[in-house]
C-alpha cells in the first residue's frame, strides 16, 4: 500500500471496508423505513372502540402516579 500523501488520505485509510458504504443518506433511509415499520405496528385492530364509534375515542379511566427523585418538600409539592 502506498503512503498517503495528505492527512485526508490517511484518515480515509483508517476507515474499515465494512463501513465505507454507510453515509448520511443510507442512515436516513434506514431510519425512515424503521420509523414506518414502527408506526405500522402501532395501528389498532378493526374491533377497537374508536372504529366502531366512527372515530370518537372513549375517555380514559384509571390513576397516574408520578415519581420524583427530589428530596425537598417544596419541589415535591409543586409537582
Amino acid at each position: 500500500m502506498a503512503r498517503p500523501r495528505t492527512f485526508e488520505e490517511y484518515l480515509a485509510s483508517l476507515v474499515p471496508p465494512s463501513v465505507t458504504g454507510v453515509n448520511r443518506r443510507t442512515l436516513l433511509a434506514g431510519g425512515v423505513s424503521l420509523s414506518a415499520l414502527a408506526l405500522a405496528g402501532c395501528g389498532g385492530d378493526g374491533d377497537s372502540a374508536s372504529t366502531s364509534t366512527g372515530g370518537a375515542s372513549s375517555a380514559a379511566t384509571g390513576s397516574v402516579s408520578l415519581g420524583s427523585n427530589q428530596s425537598d418538600a417544596v419541589p415535591k409539592a409543586a409537582i
